[in-house]
């Protein structure tokens, strides 16, 4: 699970960046909540569903980096 999640940090600085941190301590703050949020979208996707987990996994990371915000 951890490599999948390495492997969409990408979204989660997409998210991030959407809330203009105003330093580097609000940036790593969003980040961390951003994947938490990528962990939960992580333990409930399910594949067969037919959804990729990436848009799957945006409105996770989007809510809690809005919590952290």
């Amino acid at each position: 699970m951890e490599d999948k999640i390495e492997a969409n940090m990408g979204l989660v600085v997409s998210v991030v960046n959407s809330f203009n941190p105003k330093s580097d301590e609000e940036r790593e703050e969003y980040i961390q909540a951003g994947r938490i949020g990528l962990w939960k979208a992580l333990q409930k996707y399910d594949p067969d569903r037919g959804c990729k987990f990436s848009p799957y996994a945006r409105n996770p990371c989007l809510l809690y980096t809005s919590d952290a915000a």
